[in-house]
């Protein structure tokens, strides 16, 4: 049964059962893939182990991405399109606006639970700071694997296809909350702060009907809160 067919009309209770389970299955898939990563920092390793760790590490993110890019085009038949001017200025806007709440957020954070950062941030540090290996690896998969994979199916495989008739804000509101529960929070302060990045990035998608500027969000983000950590 093809359970990524595109929607003309609502989908049946089997189809949304089929894509539910990939989904979930991609999800799970991605938590897999940082195993490699989770090795390197943990253990001494040598150069040979580095190596295949890190080259195992990539093997699996590009497997899960072209996973998660195979079935949305099942759902969304189009071409992937460059980026106009309009959706720089949606992106930049839509940053902009994220990072403002966020911040208020993050002293809100700071005020009642004593946080400088999230559960997420931390555990992202503490691999960074393990090796240089594991500090290059969680570079690229911040802002290259992660960007292109949560966006395909935070927003790509949930919104398209489990959510194609849903009130396109309860379904924006629904892959932020979704977003955030796959990411560490200790408070409920914390996991606001990544419901409303999954939501600003799911307006975007919602707003121009294309993954790509999502994505580019998304990179956006983790790029300047990458350099910022260097800083």
């Amino acid at each position: 049964m093809n359970f990524f067919k595109p929607d003309a009309v609502k989908i049946g209770f089997k189809t949304y059962l089929g894509r539910a389970g990939i989904l979930f299955l991609l999800l799970v898939a991605m938590e897999f893939a940082d195993i490699p990563l989770g090795i390197l920092s943990e253990f001494k390793v040598n150069l040979v182990q580095t190596i295949l760790l890190g080259i195992a590490y990539i093997a699996a993110w590009t497997i899960v991405i072209l996973l998660g890019y195979y079935y949305y085009q099942k759902l969304y038949k189009k071409p992937l399109h460059n980026l106009a001017k309009n959706d720089y200025i949606l992106i930049v806007t839509c940053y902009l606006v994220a990072m403002a709440l966020e911040h208020g957020l993050s002293y809100l954070n700071q005020w009642l639970y004593h946080q400088t950062e999230t559960q997420n941030d931390q555990a992202i540090q503490a691999i960074m700071d393990s090796n240089s290996a594991s500090l290059v690896l969680m570079v690229i998969s911040v802002i290259i694997f992660a960007p292109i994979c949560e966006e395909l199916l935070f927003r790509g495989l949930l919104i398209k296809g489990l959510l194609p008739n849903v009130n396109p804000n309860y379904a924006i509101v629904i892959s932020g909350l979704v977003f955030s529960a796959m990411h560490q929070s200790s408070n409920v302060i914390s996991f606001a702060i990544y419901a409303v990045m999954g939501m600003s990035f799911a307006y975007a998608y919602v707003k121009t009907d294309r993954i790509e500027v999502s994505i580019a969000l998304h990179m956006l983000n983790n790029t300047v809160a990458t350099v910022l950590n260097f800083i």
